[in-house]
C-alpha cells in the first residue's frame, strides 16, 4: 500500500485547476467534464459539491466506498469527505456546482428542510432523478451562470445566493422523498444543522454528546430527542458514523500506524481504538488494513 497523501479540494483550487465560471472564491460552475486530472490522486473535500450526470457514467470511492454515476444522477460530496479511485466513461457530460461553506451557510440560512441534504450527502452519494427534475437543475444552473456572467448586473452575489438558496430548496425536496421521517419544525431543523456542523468540525476529539449540547445550550436530553425526530438517528449513531468513515481512510489511504491514527483521532489508547472498532466493523483496524490493501 503506497503513503497516499490527501490533496484538498476548495474553490480556488478548482478555478485553478479546471475551466468555468466562478463568483470571486465562493462559487465555481463547470459545465461539462474533462477528463480528470490525476484519478489516481485521494481528495479530501473542502467545499460543498452538487453535480448532475447527463450523458455517460463514472465512478469513485467516497470514504472506502464505491460509487457509480450514470445519467440524470445527482451526486454530493460534502466537506470531510475523502474521494478516491475516480474514471469516467469518454462520453460522460453534466455540470457540477462548487461553493465554499461560508457561501453555502449564508445561503442557506433560513430554509427549513435542508438536513436532508446533509443526510443525503452522508449516505447517499448517488440519486437518481426524474427528466423533469434534471431540466428544472439545469435550469438553475444556466440562472446562476447567466448572472454570474453579467457583471454590470447590481447586487450581482446576492442574486446569484437567492438563485442557489432556491436551487438547494428543489434539490432537497427531491432527497428528502428518500427518508422515511417525521416532519421536524424549523427549530428542530436548525438545532440539527447547527449538530451537524459542529459534529463535521470536532469528532476527531469529541465523541461525547454531552459536549455537543453543552455548545448548543441544549440538555443532552433534548438535543438527543431532537436529532432523532429530524434523522432518525441519535446523536451518538451519527458521531460514530463520522468517526468510522475517518478511520477507514485512514487505515485504508495512509500508512499511518495504529498509534499515530489513535492519537490523531484523541482515543486513549490503542487498545480501547481496537475494541471501538471492532464493535463497528466486525473486524480489528489491522484486519481492515490488510483486506483493503
Amino acid at each position: 500500500m503506497s503513503n497516499q497523501k490527501f490533496y484538498d479540494v476548495t474553490v480556488p483550487t478548482v478555478i485553478k485547476d479546471c475551466e468555468g465560471i466562478s463568483l470571486g472564491q465562493d462559487v465555481f460552475l463547470m459545465n461539462g467534464f474533462k477528463k480528470m486530472k490525476e484519478p489516481e490522486k485521494v481528495y479530501r473535500m473542502r467545499c460543498l459539491i452538487m453535480a448532475v450526470c447527463l450523458e455517460g457514467e463514472c465512478g469513485y470511492t467516497v470514504d472506502t466506498i464505491s460509487q457509480s454515476v450514470r445519467p440524470n444522477d445527482i451526486f454530493v460530496f460534502r466537506k470531510g469527505q475523502v474521494v478516491s479511485d475516480c474514471w469516467q466513461s469518454p462520453d460522460f457530460n453534466g455540470f457540477v456546482t462548487i461553493f465554499s461553506y461560508s457561501f453555502f451557510d449564508e445561503a442557506v440560512k433560513g430554509v427549513a428542510g435542508l438536513s436532508s441534504l446533509f443526510l443525503f450527502a452522508n449516505e447517499h452519494a448517488v440519486h437518481n432523478i426524474s427528466d423533469v427534475e434534471k431540466e428544472r437543475l439545469v435550469a438553475y444552473y444556466n440562472m446562476i451562470k447567466s448572472t454570474i456572467e453579467n457583471e454590470m448586473l447590481m447586487y450581482r452575489h446576492e442574486t446569484v445566493q437567492a438563485l442557489v438558496s432556491a436551487l438547494l430548496y428543489d434539490i432537497s425536496s427531491v432527497i428528502s422523498g428518500s427518508y422515511r421521517r417525521s416532519s421536524a419544525g424549523t427549530r428542530a431543523e436548525r438545532i440539527f444543522m447547527t449538530f451537524m456542523h459542529l459534529v463535521g468540525n470536532n469528532f476527531c476529539r469529541e465523541r461525547r454528546v454531552s459536549w455537543y449540547s453543552e455548545q448548543i445550550g441544549l440538555s443532552p436530553k433534548y438535543l438527543s430527542e431532537t436529532v432523532k425526530s429530524v434523522s432518525n438517528r441519535t446523536p451518538n449513531e451519527l458521531i460514530d458514523y463520522y468517526v468510522m468513515l475517518e478511520l477507514r481512510v485512514r487505515l485504508r489511504n495512509t500508512e499511518e500506524s495504529i498509534k499515530q491514527i489513535t492519537e490523531h483521532m484523541n482515543f486513549s489508547s490503542q487498545s480501547f481504538l481496537g475494541k471501538y472498532f471492532k464493535e463497528h466493523a466486525g473486524m480489528s483496524p489491522s484486519e481492515y488494513r490488510n483486506n483493503t490493501k
